[in-house]
């Protein structure tokens, strides 16, 4: 099987949520490896804890 995850969070909401796709893959099964169709799991999580954005000091600068 192949998958890709993709995960984003909202502090504002107070949750996380991740979408993982999958489609099948098997070596020498070519039946099920060109199925016309993918696994689809999307979970919603709760922040347990609050997310914080903090400025940079003053004396930080970006070079280049």
């Amino acid at each position: 099987m192949n998958s890709i995850t993709f995960r984003a969070h909202s502090a504002e909401m107070g949750l996380r949520f991740e979408v993982t796709f999958t489609s099948p893959f098997y070596p020498r099964d070519q039946k099920l490896s060109t199925a016309p169709f993918f696994y689809v799991d999307v979970r919603v999580i709760p922040i347990s804890t609050r997310v914080f954005w903090n400025g940079v000091r003053e004396d930080v600068c970006r070079t280049g």
